[in-house]
């Protein structure tokens, strides 16, 4: 279709992994960077994250989703979910999903600005490329 754009995504997947061990530390166990979708695209942690990665990430289109069309408007940016193991929290990123999976031992308003300052650090990284098709 003429003046249809598409924006692109480009990745520098070493200094993403980078940036999520530099925010690594006690109390979390795992953090994720992946789509919309759920497929991780780095973590820092071993692999069985990838199941609870998609459930969180689910769970957080859903409500995105569910905000677009119940109120006209998509403001979400962020979630915390308590489990038994400790709490999640996601944040969107360029229409992609941080996740830091933590022990109950960490404090949330700590963890909320580690995310945000990592979200940001991210945003510089995620570069749009603009398509015309």
């Amino acid at each position: 279709m003429e003046g249809r754009t598409d924006q692109l995504i480009l990745l520098k997947p070493k200094e993403l992994k980078k940036k999520l061990n530099a925010a690594m530390e006690d109390g979390i166990n795992s953090i994720v960077f992946c789509t919309l979708e759920g497929s991780p695209l780095a973590q820092v942690t071993d692999p069985g994250y990838k199941s609870k990665t998609a459930v969180v990430a689910n769970i957080f289109y859903e409500y995105m989703d569910l905000g677009t069309h119940a109120f006209n408007e998509n403001t979400l940016e962020s979630i915390i979910i308590e489990n038994q193991e400790g709490f999640v929290m996601a944040k969107n990123v360029h229409n992609h999903i941080l996740c830091f999976f933590c022990q109950d031992t960490c404090k949330k308003g700590y963890i909320m600005r580690k995310m945000e300052a990592l979200g940001g650090a991210l945003s510089t990284q995620l570069e749009p490329l603009n398509m015309v098709q």
